[in-house]
């Protein structure tokens, strides 16, 4: 059984790897890879330096929007624009699963309510015995 030592990340890294997430979208596996080499360049430098700001980390890797930006130039188009529709049409039928629950739901309880209201007035309340 190996131990492996727990590498982490300041706070100043994890701010990079945050903004660097929400410029690449896709998380398909060469992404995933990418963000993986990345994380380990972070942890790798906070290791080494112990005054790490981010303008240090951007002259080391770049601004996270250029290096995106230069990613996605060297990424086939047609991988990307596959990966973007296919996540359009899950998106799309995620949102179609929901409103069929809500319309679903909704329907039902107008249903129980009308039959709630039904059983309400054929309870017997009052009962007037008159007596003559």
């Amino acid at each position: 059984m190996r131990i492996m030592k727990v590498k982490k990340m300041n706070r100043i890294a994890k701010k990079y790897y945050r903004d660097l997430k929400l410029m690449i979208p896709i998380r398909g596996k060469q992404e995933k890879r990418l963000l993986q080499d990345v994380k380990l360049r972070l942890e790798e430098l906070s290791e080494t330096s112990s005054e790490l700001t981010y303008e240090i980390i951007c002259s080391e890797l770049g601004e996270p929007k250029q290096f995106a930006a230069e990613y996605f130039s060297n990424v086939d188009s047609e991988c990307i624009v596959k990966k973007l529709r296919f996540s359009y049409y899950v998106r799309c039928l995620i949102i179609c699963i929901i409103a069929t629950i809500v319309i679903t739901a909704s329907i039902r309880s107008y249903y129980l309510y009308r039959l709630y209201l039904e059983v309400q007035d054929s309870i017997v309340t009052e009962k007037r015995i008159s007596i003559e």
